[in-house]
């Protein structure tokens, strides 16, 4: 009987440095964690700073920002801008074109300057080119905020011609 009350104290004494060990090595793996769960948010903080290229590509959709950007002068002086552009002018090829609308996408960059226009719908392929002409000379705009910060915007304006 004297070696299974031994063997038992053994089991016991084992057991119990064995949860000791592992209670210390809990410790440790949740300071590391900590530790690199610091080093992550530090690093994700560096990457929202203003300045940094993951945090200036960002383009927002327009629903998604607090100010719009505006055209200097308004809407009026824009829509203006857009269907009467001399430089633009599109006189070939309107002969089958029934309807006139060409909806223009584009991004407003922090500076106001537009970027990346493109055509998402048409009506006119005649019209492709003196809609996309228009957007890229419509001059500069008001830039679109986002939490009291300038943001790239992503914007679409319908351009209606007249061809009579």
């Amino acid at each position: 009987m004297v070696p299974a009350k031994l063997f038992g104290r053994r089991a016991l004494a084992f057991c119990a440095l064995f949860l000791l060990g592992s209670v210390g090595m809990g410790q440790s793996s949740v300071d590391q964690l900590f530790n690199a769960s610091d080093a992550g948010q530090r690093t994700f903080d560096q990457s929202q700073q203003a300045g940094s290229p993951g945090a200036s590509a960002i383009v927002y959709d327009a629903s998604a920002v607090d100010t719009l950007p505006t055209y200097l002068g308004g809407d009026t002086a824009l829509f203006k801008r857009l269907t009467h552009n001399d430089a633009c002018a599109q006189a070939n090829g309107l002969d089958g074109c029934v309807s006139t609308k060409v909806v223009v996408g584009f991004i407003v960059e922090k500076d106001g300057t537009v970027t990346s226009p493109k055509v998402l719908q048409e009506a006119c392929p005649a019209l492709r080119t003196a809609a996309l002409c228009a957007i890229k000379n419509v001059g500069t705009w008001s830039p679109g905020w986002l939490h009291g910060e300038v943001v790239r915007v992503r914007m679409s304006v319908p351009i209606i011609y007249d061809l009579r």
